[in-house]
Order: C-alpha cells, then sequence, then structure tokens
C-alpha cells in the first residue's frame, strides 16, 4: 500500500469524520477503514468508482450509525449527489484521493 495515498485518505477521513469518533478517541481510529479503502483502490479508477468504494466500506463498518439516509444504504450504482450528504462526500473525498491512486 502506498504511504502517501494511506495518508490522504486518513486526512480525508479524519476531518470528515462521518460517526464522530475523532472528536472522541483519536486520529488513529479511521485506520482501519483508510487501509481498507487504500486497499481496493486502482490506478485508473474514476471519483465515482473511489466513491463507490469509500462507500462501501464506511457502510460495512459504520452502517448500523452512519448518518444517511436509506436511499444511500440501498443504492448499488455509483453514489450521487443528489443521493443525501453522505454520498456528497463520499464524492468529494474521492475527488481528493484520484490524484494519489
Amino acid at each position: 500500500m502506498d504511504n502517501e495515498l494511506f495518508y490522504r485518505i486518513k486526512k480525508d477521513l479524519c476531518q470528515w469524520d462521518p460517526v464522530d469518533l475523532v472528536t472522541i478517541t483519536s486520529k488513529h481510529e479511521y485506520d482501519i477503514e483508510c487501509k481498507a479503502i487504500a486497499s481496493e483502490l486502482q490506478p485508473g479508477m474514476g471519483v465515482f468508482q473511489i466513491a463507490t468504494i469509500i462507500r462501501d466500506v464506511l457502510m460495512k463498518h459504520f452502517g448500523d450509525i452512519l448518518p444517511a439516509n436509506k436511499k444511500e444504504f440501498k443504492n448499488t450504482s455509483f453514489p450521487k449527489a443528489a443521493d443525501g450528504e453522505f454520498s456528497r462526500r463520499c464524492i468529494s473525498m474521492a475527488r481528493d484521493v484520484r490524484a494519489y491512486v
């Protein structure tokens, strides 16, 4: 795994803090999820492919406590901004991370 990619994912995920873990624990709280996301990314992936990986990893690890609407959880296609705030954040994070893939 590319350390630069891992740290970029970690930086973005900690800034977003989708389940408010960093505010009550440490910046290492999302390391497992960051590694899972980084391990699935492949060169040449587009923003929406990356956003889908981010969404799927976070839903797998935090699905029961994520602040997302039901549409975002049941969606099997790429995340869309119209789906809700959670999907918008996945897309935004994917845009930031893409240059490091």
